[in-house]
């Protein structure tokens, strides 16, 4: 899956693992409480954007790779036994960048950066180096790029031919494009593209269990109503349109994961549209029909839409009234009991209409069970602070 997006007004960057209480109750007979300690805040450049994840420089702990919507300053931030960042490395690509993923693209087994510029129509990425011991040291090669199609919104990394490793693909303006190593200098190129309406926000999945990688996006532009739309990859990274399914209106972000737990794996769209009450909003749910097939149950990429999540956040919490506005949806197994759960990020604003945001956390909920036996379908989830 692509990079995960949070916006903020301010400079910083909080630990993520660190940013909320999270409380298992939404919907479960079982209902329990999971605590997370409040990490330290990092500085990064301005107006913080995207998010990817990945361990840099072998020592066992995540690091992140962040970017933003100002400048083309990309930072590396190296984390410290999962319980801070204790160095950043900063570099810069392009013009106004638009996403980023981290994983080994050249398949030396040291995690890589790529990201798109929206302006330039191009992907910049950058190699992770080795030591003379030929361990990842957290060091990254010269910045290159290659032309994409107009206007790239979006930047997926998985497995999309039957070369081995993994590849890009970006969703730009009427192409997905499927982007390779060109033997024998090693750069990264196009070699397919396939035609398709534009998006506003694209992931990887392998929907069918075929082991290649699919695509799914989210709200073709231009269209008078939010769409989720589905392009199965056959193995050659050519992508074919099968379907599209409806959305609530406001359509802003898309993650899968296996919500009813039969082993395939579903979709869940954040909407953030226009409400009846303020600080309400919804998901749509899309299940993935499973299918037999050479005996073994996989997911046949065609979707049962199930009653909508409710998404709400409090309209007072230890400060004056506020309204909330979702942004970004995150799907893991936080209470590693194998249910998926689901985590929505929240930027805040006072109720009253002032343009100063106010500092403060917002308490998550959690699904703990499988879809299919709720008692009534809701979630709450809400992660961080966003600016005062």
């Amino acid at each position: 899956m692509g990079a995960v997006p949070i916006n903020n007004r301010l400079p910083r960057l909080l630990l993520t693992l660190a940013v909320a209480l999270l409380l298992v109750a939404c919907g479960s007979p079982g209902s329990a409480q999971i605590g997370l300690q409040p990490g330290p805040e990092t500085t990064v450049t301005q107006a913080p954007k995207y998010i990817a994840a990945a361990d840099f420089n072998a020592d066992g702990a995540l690091d992140v790779v962040v970017t933003n919507q100002v400048t083309n300053r990309m930072t590396v931030l190296f984390g410290n036994n999962g319980s801070s960042f204790d160095r950043a490395l900063n570099f810069d690509a392009g013009r106004v960048l638009r996403s980023v993923v981290a994983g080994d693209l050249n398949g030396d087994g040291c995690a890589d950066v790529a990201t798109t510029d929206y302006l330039d129509s191009r992907v910049y990425y950058t190699f992770g180096e080795t030591s003379s011991s030929g361990a990842c040291n957290g060091t990254f090669g010269q910045i290159q790029s290659t032309k994409v199609g107009a206007r790239p919104v979006d930047l997926m990394i998985g497995n999309f031919t039957a070369s081995p490793g993994l590849e890009l693909a970006v969703a730009s303006t009427g192409r997905i494009e499927v982007l390779g190593q060109s033997a024998p200098n090693g750069l990264i190129d196009v070699i397919l593209a396939s035609e398709y309406q534009g998006a506003r926000r694209a992931i990887a999945v392998d929907l069918d269990g075929d082991s290649f990688d699919d695509v799914v996006t989210l709200r073709p532009q231009g269209a008078p109503i939010d769409r989720v739309s589905v392009f199965l990859n056959g193995g050659a990274g050519a992508f074919r349109f099968v379907g599209s399914a409806l959305a609530d209106p406001g359509a802003l972000d898309v993650v899968s994961a296996d919500l009813n737990l039969d082993g395939t794996p579903d979709l869940v769209v954040l909407s953030g549209g226009v409400t009846a009450a303020p600080n309400q909003y919804s998901a749509t749910i899309l299940l993935n029909r499973p299918e037999l097939r050479d005996g073994k149950i996989v997911g046949s990429a065609a979707f049962d839409p199930q009653p909508l999540l409710k998404i709400s956040c409090p309209a007072v919490l230890n400060r004056p009234p506020m309204r909330c506005f979702p942004h970004s949806i995150l799907a893991a197994d936080l209470g590693r009991d194998s249910f998926p759960d689901l985590v929505v990020s929240f930027h805040t604003l006072p109720a009253d209409g002032s343009s100063v945001q106010t500092p403060g956390l917002l308490p998550p909920c959690r699904v703990h069970t499988p879809f299919r036996s709720f008692a009534r379908p809701g979630v709450l989830a809400t992660a961080i602070t966003m600016g005062r």
